[in-house]
């Protein structure tokens, strides 16, 4: 099962310097959606410097880029969620909002706890 990285969960990962990569394959195999990618890039451009060290992760760990066809004017969040509920995927976030959208459509949902690890959210 692949295991979709939101952005807050990347960025998170830099600022606390968790390797959730490494940690996300203890649950399948850690993916990034092009939305991600493009939010991080953007981050990265405004001077985000843990959006900057997080892409830099995502290229030394080889982390596979999901093409979603993007569609504008919908959000990262209902992409996400039509992703992995589309292919039973579970998704690795700490953002709250998601989290519930993703528990009420009976995905699984890995967070960030204590800020060292990665652990399924109950």
């Amino acid at each position: 099962m692949n295991i979709i990285l939101d952005t807050n969960m990347v960025v998170s990962a830099a600022k606390f310097a968790v390797d959730v990569f490494e940690q996300a394959e203890k649950f399948g195999k850690p993916v990034l959606l092009d939305v991600c990618a493009s939010e991080l890039k953007k981050l990265a451009k405004e001077g985000n410097g843990h959006a900057n060290l997080a892409l830099r992760l995502i290229e030394k760990k080889h982390i596979n880029i999901i093409n979603t066809n993007k569609r504008v004017g919908i959000g990262v969040d209902k992409i996400i969620l039509d992703v992995a509920r589309r292919n039973r995927w579970a998704v690795a976030t700490n953002d709250k909002g998601l989290i519930e959208k993703l528990r009420t459509a009976r995905i699984k949902v890995l967070r960030l706890r204590q800020k060292k690890y990665l652990i399924e959210a109950s």
